[in-house]
């Protein structure tokens, strides 16, 4: 991958009571941080098909959920703080 080392991906199929207007999931585990974080910097806002892809973090629970085949809601929205002395980070 161009952003590192992938450990796991998982694409939930969306049961019948979820509206065909609902964007898919597809939830990408990396094996640092840093590599996520580089996914997230290239893919956010990157258009395919006309589709615009909107990234965001997720948690180890959300990703063995999706894996196992159920159907994960989107994160909510990430908030980008500015800490002193660091880069900025999604949080």
């Amino acid at each position: 991958s161009k952003a590192g080392g992938v450990a796991g991906v998982a694409v939930p199929v969306p049961s019948a009571t979820i509206d065909d207007d609902v964007p898919n999931r597809v939830l990408i585990k990396y094996r640092n941080t840093q590599d996520a974080k580089l996914c997230f910097e290239m893919m956010n806002g990157r258009a395919f098909d006309d589709r615009k892809v909107a990234a965001s973090y997720s948690n180890e629970w959300d990703f063995t959920r999706a894996q196992q085949g159920e159907w994960v809601e989107a994160a909510p929205a990430i908030q980008r703080v500015d800490l002193p002395g660091q880069p900025s980070v999604g949080l």
